[in-house]
């Protein structure tokens, strides 16, 4: 998935999801190494904002997530 940018440089939003039910697997920050494929961080974004989301029943399928601060992370 390539990132989408606007006129002045920020990443937009491409999808959205609806979390039904608990995820079987997220992982944040630097536990996001262990996800096989993760997409590469848009400029003056940091690892420390970075989600996964997947489950056993698709395991070829992860959400990924980017907060736009690390205050949204806490």
């Amino acid at each position: 998935m390539t990132p989408t940018f606007d006129a002045s440089g920020k990443c937009m939003a491409t999808q959205k999801h609806l979390v039904k039910e608990c995820p079987e697997m997220l992982a944040i920050s630097t536990w996001t190494g262990q996800v096989p494929r993760r997409p590469p961080l848009p400029p003056n974004a940091r690892l420390s904002q970075l989600m996964a989301l997947g489950s056993r029943r698709d395991p070829g399928h992860v959400v990924w997530m980017l907060a736009k601060s690390d205050t949204e992370m806490k």
